[in-house]
């Protein structure tokens, strides 16, 4: 038995690698549109965009783990049982039960992977994401700038630096007329000292100035006002702007699962924060959990799936595997809006699978067809042998 268990562990370990390289790559290409957008607008280098792809893999390798693991499972039971080796297997006494512990034991493991993305990368990747992300648009922001020339690239704002550090964006001797408010005149300020900081997230660059001076001047009213500052931030480029709740909304993927915690314990109100917190932390246990429902579901597909059916057996492993993803995609989102406890939505999906996994199982077992549509005529065949011993008695 030890033999059997860890020639099956083999057959997973290749075709998993294989299917996990291959859907993170394709799940990563739909970057490409925001990794264009950064090498044309913030002029990033090719080390940026690994490191910015590297950052992103969490988010997707949640997703990719459950789905390598069923297609692993699916083709590597489909090639024994395409090769006779499952007929061999039950020749010499073994029950097709018996192949679930080594299968259990393989999606244990790729729920261990993925437990580790939910809890430690995701948020990890997200933060280290959005502060590079800042970081290039602040460089960017900081190159377009040419020291000791008057530059009015921002809209009513005239702003002059006589240096720049390329390396670490000081600003030194930085001179600036602001004349964008119409009530306030024009507004001159001086500072020896100023740094670019950029919010990706809502668009807006500041830069912000330290130890300065301020004059400002209305034509119109004929007065002038003069005064100093410590620190000074002037907004040079308006975007959209998110209410303190909705920053909060947007940083929930941040979050480790002990901040978690932390916020609901202080957040007593029901509202789109604590339902969104609540099937987040849901999903960092429902998506471990989904690597062992997938894998159980794809053994009895692969048991049924002979040489002459492989088509099928991988069309039926689709199917499964776009309603998981349907059924999860309705919890997220009645989930969030507070239709119903988040915790429902994210654990149906795997209570559905871990149900269909074990019926499916037991009509391997006993060699009947394995197909979507068994439970239905099972259920047609059982209705239609009810209602006909009732017309017989009547």
């Amino acid at each position: 038995m030890r033999i059997l268990d860890k020639y099956i562990f083999r057959e997973l370990f290749f075709p998993f690698a294989l299917n996990l390289l291959f859907f993170t790559f394709v799940f990563l290409m739909s970057q490409v549109l925001d990794i264009a957008e950064l090498i044309v607008n913030y002029r990033t280098s090719l080390t940026d965009i690994f490191y910015l792809l590297l950052y992103s893999s969490p988010f997707f390798l949640q997703f990719t783990i459950p789905l390598s693991v069923m297609a692993a499972v699916l083709l590597s039971f489909m090639r024994l049982s395409g090769d006779n080796e499952i007929i061999a297997i039950r020749s010499g006494g073994v029950s097709p039960y018996r192949l679930i512990p080594p299968v259990i034991a393989f999606s244990l493991f790729a729920a261990i992977l993925t437990g580790i993305m939910t809890f430690y990368g995701l948020p990890w990747g997200k933060q280290s994401f959005r502060n590079m992300k800042e970081q290039l648009i602040t460089m960017a922001a900081n190159l377009e700038l040419k020291p000791r020339v008057f530059n009015d690239r921002f809209d009513n704002i005239m702003l002059y630096v006589n240096e720049i550090d390329k390396e670490t964006g000081r600003m030194k001797d930085v001179f600036i007329e602001d004349s964008r408010s119409s009530d306030a005149g024009v507004i001159a300020i001086i500072a020896p000292e100023g740094y670019f900081i950029s919010d990706p997230e809502k668009g807006i660059h500041t830069l912000r100035l330290y130890r300065g001076n301020m004059l400002s001047s209305n034509m119109v009213k004929k007065t002038a006002n003069s005064g100093s500052f410590t620190v000074y931030d002037i907004h040079l480029r308006s975007g959209q702007k998110d209410t303190k709740q909705k920053d909060k909304w947007k940083s929930v993927e941040e979050m480790y699962f002990t901040d978690m915690l932390g916020i609901l314990k202080d957040h007593k109100k029901k509202d789109k924060l604590y339902y969104k917190i609540v099937m987040k932390m849901n999903e960092k246990f429902t998506m471990p959990f989904a690597s062992v429902v997938l894998a159980l579901l794809a053994l009895p597909l692969g048991l049924s799936g002979m040489s002459r059916k492989k088509s099928r057996g991988i069309t039926q492993g689709i199917m499964f595997f776009v309603i998981y993803y349907v059924l999860l995609t309705i919890g997220w989102s009645f989930g969030e809006s507070g239709a119903y406890h988040p915790a429902l939505g994210m654990w149906v999906p795997n209570l559905v699978t871990f149900c269909c996994g074990i019926y499916f199982m037991r009509r391997a077992a006993k060699e009947k067809p394995v197909a979507l549509e068994a439970p239905f005529m099972e259920a047609y065949a059982f209705l239609k042998t009810k209602f006909s011993k009732h017309g017989s008695e009547a």
